[in-house]
């Protein structure tokens, strides 16, 4: 009797699974590094909607006798791309504190970021704030 020989083309079962497992680990290594960046990224919304509630505060001081609540210089109480939740508290006619937080049912919830500022600009009195605010 006689054997043909084969000549095998393709995959087998092993050398697929074999790059699967790879593909896996290095999905499970790479995905919550992108997820980290990700979320710093989102940290920008923070920043420039406290930012720019500090400028429309500073027109609106300008033109009366105290800085306003945050319904009188900003439109609803969401971020400027809706990632955090702005609240203004303090409120006389030397100062304010407004604060960013992470909305609780949206994509920055993990975030443990929470931005502040009044009006000599942000608050950068710990490491952690310090390293929020430097992404």
């Amino acid at each position: 009797m006689r054997y043909a020989s084969r000549c095998s083309s393709g995959f087998t079962l092993i050398e697929l699974l074999v790059v699967l497992s790879i593909v896996g680990v290095l999905a499970a290594i790479a995905l919550p590094s992108y997820q980290n960046y990700i979320e710093k990224s989102r940290r920008s919304d923070a920043m420039s909607s406290l930012l720019k509630l500090q400028l429309e505060q500073e027109r609106y001081r300008a033109n009366h006798t105290s800085y306003g609540e945050l319904s009188d210089v900003w439109s609803g109480s969401d971020s400027l791309d809706g990632y955090y939740q702005l609240a203004v508290s303090g409120v006389s006619a030397s100062g304010y504190t407004a604060t960013a937080t992470p909305k609780s049912n949206g994509k920055q919830a993990g975030d443990s970021c929470t931005f502040s500022l009044d009006q000599d600009g942000p608050d950068v009195s710990s490491d952690t704030k310090k390293r929020c605010w430097n992404k």
